[in-house]
């Protein structure tokens, strides 16, 4: 089966964020399903919102896309500086460079973070959600989408 590079960057990252501290192995790709109970704190890998340009390098293609981490957690009082806690070390992770990440990509720009905390006494479960959205530029072949260069 044929896959798009954008697999290979979302299990790096995943290899990468796998055993952090705050999360442990509670890190997914490709998933749709939101985390239960005992999968808290844990986190989604995405790549998203994709472009792709002519590189300079003819023959090539240069994409831009936001490699999405969004770390779920359940909690109370405090539950911010744990989603910032989780956020900390997803960040130091990323821009590693001895990761497996680091080696594919041509760039890592800075990250974008929104997060969301549980609203009202009416929430059923208190889940706050941090999402980093880090701009990341890749190449691959005109022809081969399934390969980086």
């Amino acid at each position: 089966m044929v896959e798009h590079v954008r697999k290979a960057i979302r299990a790096a990252a995943k290899t990468d964020l796998t055993g952090l501290a705050t999360t442990g192995a509670n890190v997914f790709t490709s998933r749709v399903a939101p985390l239960d109970a005992t999968e808290m704190p844990g986190m989604f890998v995405m790549l998203r919102d994709e472009r792709a340009e002519w590189d300079a390098v003819q023959g090539k293609i240069a994409r831009i896309g936001n490699l999405v981490i969004e770390a779920w957690d359940e909690g109370g009082d405090g539950l911010e500086d744990k989603l910032d806690r989780i956020a900390a070390e997803v960040e130091a992770k990323i821009y590693s460079r001895s990761g497996a990440l680091y080696a594919m990509l041509m760039n890592i720009d800075a990250p974008t973070t929104q997060i969301a905390l549980p609203a009202g006494d009416d929430a059923s479960r208190r889940i706050g959600i941090i999402r980093i959205l880090f701009p990341v530029t890749y190449r691959t072949q005109e022809l081969d989408p399934t390969t980086i260069v």
